[in-house]
């Protein structure tokens, strides 16, 4: 890959509904843009019990350097009580994470609107039924 093509990693955080924090990519998700995504990831620490859906459907490029974040991101939101889903992985990324069987250490789902649905508080979002 020529650094001509390569994309650099953007990173757009919204808050789709109570309790829930989306975190979208676009780009690579590689060894020189992992440190930009696990402080944006260790800043969303700071509102207590969170629930996240790190959108990937935008990533060109991911190596084994993203994939560690990804799993440390879920990981640390985990730990503190929150759900983390990964979702809508691009062509790109479903190839990496069948080959690192990404899915078997976390929560992985073809659809962000069912990631949605995964991550969201039980507790905290109106309409929201068990």
């Amino acid at each position: 890959m020529s650094e001509a093509s390569s994309q650099p990693l953007s990173i757009d955080i919204s808050f789709p509904a109570e309790g829930i924090t989306l975190v979208a990519l676009a780009g690579e998700l590689e060894v020189v843009s992992v440190d930009e995504f696990s402080v944006r990831m260790a800043d969303l620490d700071g509102g207590g019990r969170s629930h996240v859906v790190i959108d990937v459907s935008g990533v060109t490029f991911i190596d084994s350097s993203g994939i560690n974040a990804l799993i440390r991101s879920v990981r640390s939101v985990e730990a503190r009580g929150g759900t983390a889903v990964v979702a809508s992985p691009s062509a790109v990324a479903q190839r990496v994470f069948a080959i690192t069987r990404l899915s078997q250490l976390v929560t992985v789902e073809q659809d962000r609107s069912a990631a949605l649905r995964i991550a969201a508080p039980r507790d905290g979002i109106p309409g929201s039924e068990d």
